[in-house]
């Protein structure tokens, strides 16, 4: 289990979210920096007070208990204010962005049926009143200041990486169960860079803010501007999603000049694929850490310092993990199979009537595949939903999306099923090349695989994309990568061949 530390302002640990920044901001951490964004940057103190006048402005515009908030300004000092001040009032919040796909944020809505809404307008936003945010110097009178930790704090959003986006309701009490016990990973005083397109608040910069260190946000993909970023803001820790680090990783250039604040990145959500990670903390010359878990779960397992590069690291407090097979039967060290976990905090479910993944003994399935070593240390080795049956033959996605990605010239390669008549699911893959003269086409690709791979496992459908689709967690879109492929065409499998290339029937 990841190791903890005694919070020296948190104890006894205060029983809802805001009350963290009210400790913060009456503890000798008060007049270091909370937040950055930008040119501004906000003192634990001033945090606090603002989020406080906000949070009576709000109550002066009606806003009550129970009454959901919809908060549409991006990752940065502005929605902190927000979230800390519906916070204090328990008003709920679900965070929506101009990422989310249209119907994906008109079913999001209808599912939370929100009160009201704040921030900037929002294209495809059912007709809600906007309130106003308080005006700057507002004086932070004392609002309505809820304390029961069984609130909802915030609706939490899954991906939708395969479906239409689930909404998760946490409650304060959930949130602090991991918030206010840090890891390795903060300090008091550190500087974290949060490079976020997805859902706000994550566990990290909360995490980040409850450890009293400094949130340093900026909304940007490009890989040279994040690397000055992270010099001229002297970030020591980087805070990133996984198609963060594919970018840095296809980077062909040199560093033009060194990180010397950089301590190590961490790679929070799904499992980072080694080589990524590798080419990461090669070209940063720092280690590559890892935050394993989902929307549903909160982080499971952490690493860092100790933690082998290939694994995610060990369970997180108030988390117990196992491997089964498929039938359920617990696996022992080092085999693998199916990934489960059971919390502490039982898993709340989703809104809508979804059905629950916790099964009768309160585990519930990742969808992830991998296995524990002797020391605890977990090691992801794909998805369970990336296993396609084509005609009876399991083939997983990763071993052919890292066969495409050994040709010289392709950058990117995202491979899933397409449903087929006879044979159940066929594989499809998407291709992103460099752009170059000497580019791969499709049908180098094919033969490639064919030369690599047995027959069930070779692309039946394979197609050129300037870039692979990315859902608002920066997740590939699988939905729409199958809309795409319906239009892409179909590569005919031979019907003579080697024995290892042989056709099947």
């Amino acid at each position: 289990m990841v190791r903890r530390w005694q919070h020296p302002f948190l104890s006894p640990r205060p029983p809802v979210l805001p009350a963290v920044l009210e400790a913060l901001a009456g503890s000798p951490m008060a007049d270091q920096p909370a937040v950055i964004d930008g040119s501004r940057e906000l003192t634990f103190r001033e945090l606090n007070q603002r989020a406080r006048a906000l949070a009576a402005h709000l109550l002066t515009q009606g806003v009550r208990t129970g009454d959901a908030l919809v908060l549409t300004d991006r990752p940065g000092a502005p929605l902190c204010e927000a979230f800390l001040a519906a916070g204090l009032i328990g008003a709920p919040v679900l965070h929506l962005h101009a990422l989310l796909r249209p119907d994906d944020l008109a079913h999001v809505v209808n599912l939370v049926r929100p009160n009201a809404a704040l921030g900037p307008p929002l294209d495809g936003l059912p007709h809600l009143p906007f309130l106003q945010h308080a005006t700057p110097g507002a004086e932070a009178r004392d609002p309505l200041v809820v304390t029961d930790p069984d609130l909802v704090l915030q609706f939490r959003l899954t991906s939708g990486s395969t479906g239409k986006p689930k909404v998760i309701p946490l409650t304060h009490r959930r949130l602090l169960s991991r918030v206010a016990a840090p890891g390795d990973w903060y300090t008091p005083g550190r500087r974290h860079g949060c490079i976020q397109a997805h859902m706000f608040p994550g566990y990290q910069v909360l995490s980040a803010l409850a450890a009293g260190g400094t949130v340093v946000f900026r909304p940007l993909h490009l890989a040279s501007a994040l690397e000055d970023f992270l010099r001229e803001k002297r970030i020591e820790l980087l805070w990133g999603t996984p198609a963060l680090f594919a970018l840095v990783a296809r980077v062909k250039t040199p560093l033009p000049q060194p990180l010397p604040a950089l301590l190590a990145a961490v790679s929070s959500g799904a499992a980072l694929e080694p080589e990524c990670a590798d080419a990461v903390s090669r070209r940063w010359d720092v280690p590559v850490w890892q935050g394993y878990g989902q929307s549903e779960l909160g982080y499971l397992t952490e690493s860092g310092p100790g933690s082998p590069p290939e694994s995610v690291g060990r369970a997180v407090p108030g988390v117990q993990l196992r491997v089964v097979d498929e039938s359920g039967s617990p696996l022992p060290c080092g085999k693998d199979g199916r990934i489960q976990a059971r919390l502490e905090d039982p898993f709340p479910g989703y809104l809508g009537g979804e059905p629950s993944p916790v099964d009768e003994e309160g585990w519930i399935t990742t969808g992830d595949l991998g296995g524990l070593d002797a020391s605890g240390e977990l090691h992801v080795r794909g998805r369970d939903t990336d296993q396609i049956q084509v005609a009876g033959n399991k083939v997983h996605a990763r071993e052919v999306e890292a066969l495409l990605r050994s040709f010289p010239g392709v950058e990117e390669a995202a491979v899933f099923a397409l449903p087929h008549p006879l044979w159940g699911e066929v594989v499809a893959a998407a291709v992103v090349v460099a752009e170059s003269q000497s580019h791969p086409t499709r049908a180098t690709l094919l033969r490639f695989c064919r030369e690599h791979l047995q027959a069930w496992k070779c692309p039946r459908v394979l197609f050129l994309s300037p870039d692979l689709p990315r859902n608002a967690l920066g997740k590939v879109d699988l939905p729409r990568l199958r809309e795409l492929a319906r239009e892409a065409p179909r590569h005919v499998v031979p019907v003579t061949g080697t024995k290892r290339n042989a056709p099947f029937r």
